[in-house]
């Protein structure tokens, strides 16, 4: 995993990793949340689906896995180009958003109906 700039702190699923550039040992498939801090930056987070190889897939991890254990590998690659700024959202916005937030809590159960279905 690497940045722009480096030096950032990644975290997979809130989990602290290290800083970039990064090498990871990889043992689970399916989706990971991966985010990246840096001080003066935005903060990036975004879910990845990790998908597996070929040879990672039943029936066929029985055998590369277990009948014949090679010493598969598989490389994922992650870049993030970090944007400028402090990552901190301005009064009006917060303002708005508090607005949005407490009308959707006084819809109830209707509101995330509502945010499921893309109305509002």
């Amino acid at each position: 995993m690497t940045s722009e700039p480096p030096g950032a702190e990644v975290r997979i699923d809130e989990e602290y990793m290290g800083r970039t550039p990064l090498t990871l040992p990889f043992t689970h498939y399916g989706e990971r949340r991966v985010s990246l801090y840096l001080e003066g930056f935005i903060a990036d987070s975004e879910v990845l689906k990790i998908r597996p190889p070929w040879y990672g897939h039943f029936p066929l991890d029985i055998f590369s896995e277990v009948l014949i254990p090679v010493g598969w590998h598989q490389t994922v690659r992650h870049h993030v180009d970090l944007e400028p700024g402090s990552g901190k959202i301005s009064a009006p916005e917060l303002n708005l958003v508090l607005r949005r937030a407490e009308s959707l809590r006084n819809l109830g159960a209707k509101g995330l109906d509502a945010v499921d279905s893309g109305q509002q």
